[in-house]
């Protein structure tokens, strides 16, 4: 069986699904994070963050397919 592995990078998470080749969804994760706002009008995130994130949703996603 294939599986479509997609990914949202969202503002304050980053979500993964993965779906079987009949587009039902067989697992699932969100792995929310929060934004630096060091001043009015500026909003920072580390990238590093970003990674992190993305893998820890794509490889829960996968497990808990």
């Amino acid at each position: 069986m294939k599986f479509v592995l997609g990914v949202d990078v969202g503002t304050t998470a980053i979500k993964a699904a993965v779906f079987d080749q009949n587009g039902c969804e067989t697992g699932s994760h969100t792995c929310e994070y929060n934004l630096l706002t060091p001043s009015s009008g500026m909003v920072e995130f580390e990238a590093q963050s970003y990674v992190g994130a993305f893998k820890t949703a794509v490889s829960t996603a996968i497990k808990s397919s």
